[in-house]
């Protein structure tokens, strides 16, 4: 059972650094356009 919930937390928090670097990639890119 704990391993399960490791790998859910796991996976959750990769999904969310996932999601931070795309927004930081889009505010980049805000910040580089023309």
């Amino acid at each position: 059972m704990q391993r399960i919930l490791n790998n859910l937390l796991h996976d959750y928090f990769h999904l969310h650094n996932m999601q931070q670097m795309t927004k930081h990639d889009f505010h980049l890119h805000d910040i580089n356009a023309p």
